[in-house]
């Protein structure tokens, strides 16, 4: 078994998060805000339809980001 694929998947260093929003009351907002007030990493918001999510750079689809994500929720 190769324990390095695990520890990206359950310790992270940088999240793609799928659907992220500022829409009050939307699953993407709520996930959104508990990351950012409990994860240190690298937080990668995507989502089309958003330039700027929380003043942070929103990412219109993964292929975007820079770098690749360890985990993509």
């Amino acid at each position: 078994m190769d324990y390095a694929n695990l520890a990206s998947m359950f310790a992270p260093q940088s999240i793609a998060l799928v659907g992220a929003s500022e829409r009050a009351g939307s699953v993407g907002a709520m996930v959104y805000a508990k990351l950012v007030g409990r994860y240190t990493g690298e937080l990668f918001p995507v989502n089309p339809a958003h330039q700027t999510i929380a003043g942070k750079k929103c990412f219109a689809s993964v292929r975007d980001i820079p770098v690749a994500a360890d985990l993509a929720m």
